[in-house]
């Protein structure tokens, strides 16, 4: 069976005035009892309650206090353990980063290589532009008539619809490789 604390203060309180300190107990053999007619005293009952009272009422802040530390014990778990995450989330991002700035860095260079390559062409289209402008143009042909070249196209038409080109040279057998 448990004992509240206030039994046990009581029996521990029962023991100190019950034994003086520097004494030693001695059996209780010899001494007698109190008459149940004498009244305990009220003053140390009274002084004993108050303590208990003290003594709970300073268990009620222990216990309090325990379980507000416990609660901040687990309030800083949980941002221990969100901190964790945000760093490793930090670290990935940061890695990230890294191979997007390698990224770039690489398309600059590129960026640059066609830069270079596209002021080399130009500068060669710039300087065939500038040849063709300094060498002497040749004149340009007169063109023929309009009236001219409709009656070189007509002629043609009929003389093709009129017997077509035939060859001029025979072939000899030789070539056609004909033998005797």
């Amino acid at each position: 069976m448990k004992k509240n604390l206030s039994d046990l203060l009581r029996e521990e309180v029962n023991k100190e005035t019950s034994n003086p300190e520097g004494e030693t107990p001695t059996p209780k053999t010899s001494r007698r009892r109190q008459s149940p007619t004498t009244e305990p005293d009220l003053g140390s009952i009274k002084a004993l309650e108050s303590q208990v009272k003290t003594l709970e009422s300073e268990l009620e802040q222990q216990q309090k206090l325990v379980k507000t530390l416990q609660e901040q014990v687990q309030d800083k778990q949980a941002q221990d353990t969100e901190i964790k995450q945000l760093s490793n989330q930090l670290k990935q991002s940061q890695t990230d980063l890294e191979k997007q700035l390698q990224e770039k860095q690489a398309l600059s260079n590129q960026l640059e290589d066609q830069k270079r390559l596209i002021e080399k062409l130009y500068s060669e289209l710039m300087d065939k532009h500038e040849e063709e402008l300094s060498a002497p143009q040749p004149e340009p042909e007169p063109e023929p008539s309009q009236a001219i070249v409709k009656q070189s196209r007509a002629s043609y038409y009929v003389e093709r619809l009129i017997a077509p080109n035939a060859s001029s040279r025979s072939l000899p057998d030789d070539v056609i490789g004909w033998f005797d």
